[in-house]
């Protein structure tokens, strides 16, 4: 699978290498800038638009380390930005990179100042990479990304890392000059002999001027404190490297094939590939790597890719969170539906217990009964033996009859004092005892105590009363009822009591209890 890829940018071509993998390969290759819009266009509509690092390698870029007097974090930024305007006025691709402090006795700061000197050429490749909608997410010098692979190799304090690589316009000489892993300075010249003698003669010339200045510049008095790598690519970077006599001159170089080393690192790359290519490759799976070059055109693009994956995570969010709350609903509507479909089977199981019964307790004008409280009233009027078939469809009948009177209570086998007495006073009645009868058989009763209201109170007494008395007699009517005595009335109507006045609203008491006597027997 494809992954991260780098535009890196010569004076000669723009490559874009991309990771297969473990592998680097060249993916584009445009010798020139007529149709390079357009290609880079039709590259990136089939590839993955995402934001992509340039790294330049070319002429036009100069580098200085500079040790500056130490100040605090403050002055330091204003001297660095006055030693920029001296050094780069009118320049727009300007680096500086705080590097420490020297191991001097002044303990100075170290700064790293780069810039493009020439932008004509750097801009037209920029041009094109805008035009063709390309997201630039930083621009990198590769002297500077080389201090990322002098880290890796094992030496002394200076090192002295030089490439080459072959191009249709000749061959391709990088110096770089690291002091203790800091890049000091770079060169990079075109080399267009076709002899390979006489171009293995310019190379070693110009590592000697290389040297000779290092020396110099750096007060280096033993060339054993400096150590050379000489990186070449391939078959042809190592027969040439061969050619080159370096027995006249101070310097050992140490030879390393790029690919050999990519190899040693774990990676892959093709054997025709320089150093160059394969430290831009790094340069492209490195995170959070700060861009060199601060150009405006290219965090435009960036910050517009950054944008547009932020409102996709949103917009993914609110699916995400919407899909949640649907599924939730639905679960809960589910849940609705199982607890409904619970009900509907209690009630079909009620249903059928009640067709089971010989007679089903559905009685009317038991108004403020549920149907639960009918069927556990039925069952214990069953249990107590007193005919609940007969009992309850009698009340109802006399209820049927009067609309305004409303059963609340029913209860059994409590006598109202009333009703003992009337019964002991029969007892002990002394013309029983003075004549002989024959007995008659005991018709054996049972107390039903009724408790109900009278609802429409139009504020008359009279008509309570009246209705009570009606509803009494059309009690008595059931041949198994052989006695109604009232218990209590919503008034008190006793000789000894007076009632007078406007009868107040909270004083419209309209309950009454009625005792009946019901005939157990024959039932």
């Amino acid at each position: 699978m494809a992954g991260k890829a780098i535009i890196y940018i010569s004076n000669q071509a723009l490559i874009i290498y991309r990771w297969y993998g473990k592998k680097l390969a060249e993916d584009l290759r445009l010798e020139n800038t007529d149709q390079a819009t357009l290609k880079l266009t039709e590259y990136f509509q089939s590839h993955a638009n995402k934001p992509i690092k340039v790294v330049f390698d070319i002429l036009e870029e100069m580098y200085s380390l500079e040790s500056l007097p130490h100040l605090n974090s403050r002055d330091r930024k204003a001297m660095i930005t006055r030693k920029q305007r001296q050094m780069f006025a009118g320049l727009n691709f300007i680096y500086t990179d705080y590097k420490g402090r020297s191991d001097t006795e002044r303990r100075d700061d170290l700064v790293l100042f780069s810039a493009i000197t020439e932008e004509k050429s750097v801009n037209r490749w920029l041009q094109s990479l805008f035009e063709a909608k390309v997201r630039v997410s930083g621009l990198y010098s590769l002297p500077v990304l080389m201090e990322f692979f002098a880290q890796q190799l094992q030496g002394k304090q200076y090192k002295l890392l030089i490439s080459i690589s072959r191009t249709k316009q000749g061959i391709l000489l990088r110096q770089s000059f690291f002091n203790n892993n800091i890049l000091a300075l770079s060169r990079f010249k075109q080399i267009n002999e076709a002899d390979q003698q006489a171009l293995a003669a310019e190379i070693k010339e110009d590592v000697n001027r290389s040297e000779r200045f290092i020396a110099r510049h750096f007060n280096i008095t033993n060339t054993d404190n400096l150590a050379v790598y000489f990186f070449a690519s391939g078959k042809m970077g190592k027969v040439l490297f061969e050619q080159i006599d370096f027995s006249d001159i101070r310097i050992r170089p140490t030879l390393l094939l790029t690919n050999d080393f990519a190899q040693a690192q774990g990676y892959e790359i093709d054997s025709h590939e320089s150093l160059p290519a394969y430290i831009s490759g790094l340069a492209a799976k490195k995170r959070g790597l700060p861009s060199h070059y601060h150009e405006p055109k290219s965090h435009f693009y960036y910050f517009h890719y950054v944008v547009k994956v932020v409102l996709n995570s949103c917009s993914a969010l609110i699916v995400l969170v919407t899909l949640a709350y649907s599924f939730t609903q639905i679960m809960s509507t589910s849940s609705l539906y199982d607890q409904e479909d619970d009900l509907r089977k209690q009630r079909n199981t009620i249903l059928k217990k009640l067709t089971m019964t010989q007679t089903p307790p559905l009685f009317k004008s038991f108004n403020p009964f549920e149907l639960a409280e009918q069927i556990k009233l039925y069952q214990q009027l069953k249990n107590a033996s007193l005919s609940p078939d007969k009992l309850l469809n009698a009340i109802s009948l006399a209820l049927e009859n009067s609309p305004k009177i409303i059963l609340t209570k029913l209860e059994w086998g409590k006598q109202s004092e009333q009703g003992i007495q009337q019964q002991t006073d029969g007892f002990m009645d002394p013309s029983a005892m003075d004549n002989e009868v024959v007995a008659e058989p005991v018709i054996e009763t049972v107390p039903i105590s009724l408790q109900a209201k009278v609802s429409g109170f139009d504020g008359s007494y009279r008509h309570i009363l009246v209705m009570i008395e009606q509803f009494k007699m059309r009690l008595l009517d059931n041949q198994k009822i052989l006695n109604v005595q009232t218990v209590k009335l919503p008034i008190d109507i006793s000789a000894d009591n007076e009632t007078s006045g406007a009868i107040k609203s909270q004083d419209k008491k309209t309950d009454f209890i009625l005792e009946i006597q019901w005939q157990r027997n024959n039932g």
